[in-house]
């Protein structure tokens, strides 16, 4: 055998065995543990329960602030309480957390035309202790909504493909990079926030309470983000944006983590 032709068979045999080495396994119920480096795949959609109840208005200090209305009202926000404009929709006593699905370092999830709705954390990078975060893809078609926070912690998140909406504190919170490719978002507290860079490529926003948000680099190519009732984008540094209509833009100011003046890259800057 040649030298080249045994260079191939090596090769394929090094690609065939890190296949072999990629776990994959089905998503079917609220709550389930993604595990490190493994490929999963929605195998239905997944509602998760009202992660919340309903509390009565009351005077901080009082003891009646810690104690559920009763008999218990189960919600998602204040929306589902009895009186929306005064009660509090919070965790039940003893109860910290709700997600959807615990993706671990370096997993990816496969939406298959399914959708994640109705947890306190949609997708959750790393484990209950908070610890354990990394890098994540999430490919579509396929929707994370009605969530209160959509995606959280990744360091590095990719996402294709998919639909995000009402979500409502916020649908994308990364610890350094984000890219977007072929999204939706609308109706949402913030989009997208990343501590180093978002790059957005075929991305449609609108709606939301505010748009992207960069920590640093804001990149956007073929894009529509307008709409957002506070800016559609803001980054420390200057955006670069490629055939990408916005409305109004702003520069983030740190440490003291406010909006400074419009960039002069948006409609009505």
């Amino acid at each position: 055998m040649s030298r080249s032709a045994l260079s191939i068979v090596m090769c394929l045999g090094f690609v065939a065995q890190a296949m072999a080495g990629k776990t994959t396994m089905s998503v079917t119920t609220c709550g389930q543990v993604v595990p490190p480096g493994t490929t999963a795949k929605l195998a239905n959609t997944i509602v998760c329960p009202p992660w919340g109840v309903c509390y009565p208005p009351c005077v901080q200090g009082n003891p009646a602030c810690f104690q559920p209305l009763q008999p218990v009202v189960t919600c998602r926000s204040t929306a589902e309480c009895p009186d929306p404009v005064n009660d509090n929709c919070a965790f039940p006593p003893g109860v910290t957390s709700s997600v959807g699905i615990y993706m671990g370092k370096g997993a990816s999830l496969q939406m298959n035309s399914h959708s994640v709705s109705g947890a306190f954390i949609g997708i959750l990078s790393g484990n209950a202790s908070g610890t354990g975060a990394g890098k994540m893809k999430i490919t579509g078609p396929g929707s994370i909504f009605g969530n209160r926070q959509g995606i959280v912690y990744p360091t590095n998140l990719k996402v294709s493909g998919i639909s995000l909406h009402d979500n409502a504190v916020i649908a994308i919170s990364a610890t350094k990079r984000v890219r977007l490719e072929d999204v939706v978002g609308k109706n949402n507290g913030v989009l997208v926030g990343a501590g180093k860079r978002i790059m957005a490529i075929r991305v449609t926003a609108t709606g939301n309470d505010a748009g992207l948000g960069s920590a640093g680099s804001l990149t956007i190519a073929d894009s529509s983000i307008t709409g957002s009732t506070s800016v559609d984008i803001e980054s420390v540094r200057r955006p670069r944006l490629r055939n990408t209509v916005c409305g109004k833009s702003a520069q983030l100011l740190l440490p003291q983590n406010v909006l400074g003046p419009p960039w002069g890259v948006c409609t009505n800057d």
